[in-house]
């Protein structure tokens, strides 16, 4: 996002136990989901703090 400055971006959302069960359909173990979940959940906040007018954000849950 850095690298394409004035370009919106937007992020879709799922809830976190969405997000595990399609990631466990991928085969990977409970720590990774875990791990994955986690460092989404930094990233985003990074994101939010440095990039607050560029994020749009849409949920997937209806």
């Amino acid at each position: 996002m850095q690298r394409t400055p004035n370009i919106p971006v937007i992020v879709t959302l799922k809830d976190d136990e969405d997000i595990r069960k399609s990631i466990q359909k991928r085969k990977v173990d409970a720590p990774n989901i875990n791990k994955r979940l986690a460092d989404f959940h930094r990233e985003l906040e990074l994101a939010k703090k440095y990039l607050p007018k560029r994020l749009y954000f849409l949920s997937l849950k209806v």
